[in-house]
């Protein structure tokens, strides 16, 4: 479908202004694509502290964002007939185990990237591995909880990436990094993306802050990072630092047939269809799963793209081939106000003619919510999960794990209240930070609520 006759990206930069300005958020990178016409919008500045205007080529973190950048390392090796894509991982690593040793060869290569491994996927942001290299991950994995079988349910995995980052490094036979740099990075011209603060430094970067009642505060060693660096476990899942320019770039390979801007094929084209269709149902924000990118469907036509988090950023690519469109978004806050989903509401309005709203509560919601109700154990909180007293409208109020040695205990996000928009799937109906954001009760084998998914996680019930 092309984009809609008489439609520009103009609005872009006023859009840009006010939401930022409504947000508080420091300072934000968007940058647009619309068939032939590519329209970037900066508003904000760099740092709170020591401020400069936020440009195309600031630099921020992208966090996962990261995931379809390995992905595609890991389809261009396979298409130059070095890795088989539907072979076990064991067969490149050997030395890869899962808690139940039985489980362990039924893990083929194409699955680490679809999130349906049924293991905790964010072990080692809570407890880093020891070495805290690619290798040290892979080797602790025999300790990692498997919270269901593998295949049985997706929950979103970052721990599937940093093995599928040491797959790259064996088959590529140099660190994950350089391994990119060769494969992705350097063929594409995306000469404005690093891993390094030592790469980074030289450049314009965009500072993490958090936003409270009395305005932005630079971040300094906060969460499961000991520096402003990722770990080098964490590289293949979240550690890239990239800047709008550069993210269009690769957005206009995404949407194209494989080829470099000068012509060389770095991906065949089926290769990359692959990565955007559907292989399995996804949850969440997300409707389906590709090979790390992510599908969903708004205003009735089926986007792909990929969010991300990192300690003081949060960054979105939103793509549709059909439309030759895509949207790039990058902010220096560890919460946004809801700049990101009112933005994407914004462009696909204005620029494709579509209303991307979240869903409705049912009129029919159901009453008796005694099933859903219990405490639920997540990777980063505990939830309590309550029923209000109003039909089909539940209460999740998180608590913080009990401090445990070597982990990183997170503060737990505030109370929310959510509807049912469809059987077990719910809407976030409160904070307004969270409005339309999506959860669901997933069911086991035998028809009962086995776990709540909210971020994209399963919880098993603990009570």
């Amino acid at each position: 479908m092309p984009p809609v006759a008489g439609r520009s990206l103009a609005f872009l930069d006023s859009a840009v202004r006010e939401l930022r300005g409504r947000s508080s958020v420091p300072g934000v990178a968007v940058g647009c694509l619309l068939g032939g016409e590519e329209r970037v919008a900066c508003d904000g500045v760099t740092n709170a502290e020591h401020p400069l205007p936020v440009d195309a080529t600031t630099l921020f973190q992208i966090a996962s964002v990261t995931k379809p950048f390995t992905a595609t390392a890991l389809l261009r090796l396979a298409a130059e007939g070095k890795l088989d894509l539907e072979g076990p991982v064991r067969r490149v690593l050997p030395e890869f185990r899962l808690p139940r040793a039985e489980w362990t060869d039924r893990v083929r290569v194409a699955d680490l990237l679809t999130h349906r491994s049924g293991w905790f996927g964010d072990r080692f942001f809570i407890r880093p591995p020891r070495g805290a290299t690619l290798a040290g991950v892979v080797e602790e994995f025999a300790d990692n909880e498997q919270l269901a079988e593998p295949g049985e349910v997706y929950s979103y995995d970052n721990a599937a990436f940093a093995v599928a980052g040491r797959i790259v490094e064996r088959v590529a036979g140099e660190p994950y990094p350089g391994a990119l740099r060769r494969l992705v990075l350097g063929p594409l011209g995306l000469d404005r993306s690093f891993f390094r603060a030592d790469e980074v430094v030289t450049h314009r970067v965009a500072a993490p802050h958090i936003v409270g009642s009395s305005g932005a505060h630079v971040l300094r060693g906060a969460g499961w990072q000991p520096g402003w660096e990722l770990l080098a476990c964490d590289a293949p899942a979240g550690g890239l630092v990239s800047c709008v320019r550069d993210l269009l770039r690769w957005a206009r390979f995404q949407l194209g047939d494989g080829r470099a801007p000068e012509g060389a094929q770095i991906l065949p084209a089926e290769s990359l269809l692959r990565m955007q269709s559907e292989t399995h149902a996804a949850g969440g924000g997300d409707d389906a799963v590709g090979l790390a990118w992510l599908l969903r469907d708004l205003g009735g036509e089926r986007f792909f793209g990929h969010t991300g988090q990192t300690v003081g950023y949060l960054s979105q690519v939103l793509m549709r081939r059909e439309r030759g469109f895509a949207l790039v978004i990058l902010t220096n806050a560890v919460s946004d106000a809801g700049f990101r989903r009112d933005l994407v509401e914004r462009v696909l309005g204005e620029a494709l003619g579509l209303e991307a709203r979240p869903p409705a509560p049912m009129a029919d919601a159901p009453r008796d919510l005694a099933e859903y109700e219990g405490t639920w154990r997540s990777p980063f909180e505990l939830q309590t999960v309550r029923a209000t007293g109003a039909p089909g409208v539940l209460a999740v109020e998180p608590r913080g794990h009990p401090p445990r040695a070597g982990c990183w205990t997170p503060p737990p996000p505030p109370p929310s209240r959510w509807a049912f928009y469809a059987p077990d799937r719910l809407v976030a109906l409160e904070p307004e930070a969270m409005r339309g954001g999506r959860a669901e009760f997933v069911r086991g084998a035998d028809r009962r609520v086995a776990w709540f998914r909210c971020g994209g996680r399963i919880a098993p019930r603990v009570s």
